[in-house]
């Protein structure tokens, strides 16, 4: 008896065990357990790479995930993280494609356009205007094919125990494969952020030497942690630099006072005489690429090299006509290794070694090209063209570097394109040729070929005026310095002709000028002025800390958790500089 029993027991155990796995065979399709192989499963992955700022990852998962991609909702959310994760690897082609092709199927999509970068909201939009909205048809009823369970003939009752028994075991079965999923364990945070706020307001921000592409105030984020190079630079108002540190999740908070005097006094070197590290009117300044100074000692009629720092290197040259020798110099610039000087009475330009060996000249008086009426003005390109300003005669000649003429422009007159004693010029690294039109106190700008593009100024002395303008220069960012003669001071200009700023007055102490008449920058953005009446160089400083600028910076404690995700879970972001916070962003159509 007990044997038989024992012997039902175990088929009916067996019999339990074959109905749980058909219950979970038929519960769990086949390549069930595979499911982080699956479309959805690969497009979460993608999505969360490009959230972490993984994109060539995420555009790796998010091609496999589209390639199994089944239903629509899938192929256009593997399509809508690709065409992020191309627009942050600055494949802009590749994200077109990809929101092309996803508003083929979903041309309705809508995204919310504070969660993303303003450039690729812009394509989104512009891309999805092109697009013909589509009527999609209303989805059908799915039809749900349902089993006959296998069951006993009718008017049969069921083994109630049997099918408690089925259930348990399934339940156990689904247990196991839930419990035996491996538990991932949440990271820790792996980055920062900085929360920038100046007064005033709407300061560019710079990380570690680059444009983020955001003003203040704004919070950047995604900042790997350590120290960062943290750059405010605000038209009209100095500019503030530091070291900010950051913790991996918390937030670094900076306020920086920007003041309103972007230039700070240097130095100041030179007197009158004729002696070494002396001058008598010098009128022409320049750098080279070793940061060695030219200056045009004009009416001592030799050229002066000099050390960044005002050191006495070299002098050549006398007065005199015979090669190597002068008659008032006036200007003098750097190209190709070598220096070229505007002789201005001798009406030629010379060219020079940078150790004041005579290579060439070129240049008669007349009204010919080639020829020259007292040409006060000389600039290059860098490279392999030299711009005269040919005064008298009313125009600038271009030639190429061993004298041969290239092209003129300019006539007598205060029309677009003319010009009343032409001076001071200059060539910033786009090849735009700033001139100025002393008598007719303006700036004038062209094209390399001498085609007009804009003026500004005009006479008088407020903001933006000028009295007999005279030297120009340009630093690396483009913005165009002027030695404003005879208002006795230095205007500072956007490269577009917008006023920015001025400074000095007529005096004889420092950071006052008299007659100021030659100007040059240098990659450390340090402006040397050639204070003429007062015979020296005064020296000025872009201003980290200016009059009234500070900081200060802190830690404000944790990042806050993302909305939808628990706390622990690492916290994503977008690269530097890309004003986009994924950890909050939100699509619409998956809400």
């Amino acid at each position: 008896m007990v044997v038989r029993f024992r012997k039902r027991g175990f088929s009916v155990g067996l019999a339990l065990g074959l109905m749980a796995l058909w219950c979970v065979n038929d519960a769990f399709p086949r390549g069930a357990l595979r499911a982080g192989q699956d479309a959805p499963f690969l497009i979460q992955e993608g999505k969360r790479l490009y959230e972490s700022g993984d994109y060539e990852a995420a555009v790796r998962i998010l091609l496999e995930g589209l390639r199994k991609a089944k239903a629509k909702t899938e192929e256009s959310d593997a399509r809508f993280y690709l065409s992020l994760s191309y627009y942050a690897l600055g494949r802009p082609e590749d994200s077109r494609s990809q929101l092309e092709q996803l508003f083929e199927i979903q041309p309705d999509r809508t995204i919310d356009e504070r969660f993303y970068a303003a450039g690729f909201v812009d394509l989104y939009n512009k891309i999805r205007a092109e697009k013909p909205r589509k009527q999609e048809p209303a989805p059908a009823m799915p039809r749900v094919a349902t089993k006959e369970a296998p069951g006993k003939p009718a008017g049969r009752k069921g083994f109630p125990w049997l099918i408690v028994g089925g259930a348990v075991v399934a339940a156990g079965v689904g247990a196991v494969l839930l419990l035996g999923k491996k538990e991932s364990t949440p990271s820790l945070p792996t980055a920062g952020s900085i929360a920038v706020a100046s007064d005033p307001a709407g300061a560019k921000v710079f990380l570690d030497g680059a444009d983020t592409g955001q003003r203040s105030n704004c919070t950047l984020t995604n900042v790997s942690p350590g120290s960062h190079a943290l750059r405010l630079d605000l038209e009209d108002y100095g500019r503030w630099e530091g070291q900010v540190s950051v913790t991996a999740g918390q937030t670094t908070q900076v306020n920086a006072v920007l003041g309103p005097f972007p230039y700070e006094f240097v130095s100041a070197w030179g007197s009158s005489g004729s002696g070494n590290r002396q001058f008598n009117e010098p009128k022409g300044i320049c750098i080279n690429s070793t940061e060695a100074i030219y200056i045009a000692d004009s009416g001592n009629h030799r050229i002066q090299r000099f050390s960044p720092g005002g050191d006495f290197q070299q002098k050549w040259g006398s007065y005199g006509s015979a090669n190597g020798k002068f008659s008032w110099p006036l200007s003098i610039a750097f190209a190709s290794g070598y220096v070229f000087v505007a002789d201005s009475e001798n009406n030629r330009i010379q060219k020079f070694t940078t150790g004041g060996g005579y290579v060439a000249k070129w240049g008669t008086e007349g009204e010919n090209t080639g020829q020259f009426r007292t040409p006060m003005g000389v600039a290059s390109n860098g490279s392999d063209k030299i711009y005269v300003a040919d005064s008298i005669n009313h125009r600038i000649q271009a030639f190429k570097t061993d004298g041969s003429f290239i092209t003129a422009w300019g006539s007598p007159g205060q029309g677009d394109g003319q010009f009343n004693y032409p001076i001071g010029i200059a060539v910033n690294k786009d090849g735009f040729v700033y001139v100025a039109d002393n008598q007719n106190h303006r700036i004038q700008k062209f094209r390399s070929d001498g085609t007009f593009v804009l003026k500004f100024g005009s006479k008088g002395q407020g903001n933006g005026q000028f009295s007999e303008p005279w030297g120009i220069a340009i630093d690396r960012y483009g913005y165009v310095f002027v030695a404003d003669s005879d208002n006795h001071r230095v205007q500072k200009w956007s490269p577009e002709g917008r006023f920015m700023i001025r400074w000095g007055q007529l005096g004889s102490d420092l950071r006052s000028f008299s007659q100021p008449k030659g100007i040059c920058c240098d990659e450390s953005d340090n402006v040397y002025i050639l204070d003429t009446g007062n015979n020296r160089v005064q020296t000025f400083k872009i201003s980290t800390q200016a009059a009234r600028g500070s900081a200060s910076v802190r830690t404000a404690g944790p990042l806050p958790p993302p909305a939808g995700l628990r706390p622990g879970r690492r916290q994503a972001g977008p690269p530097r500089g890309v004003p986009v916070r994924p950890s909050e962003r939100r699509d619409k159509n998956r809400e």
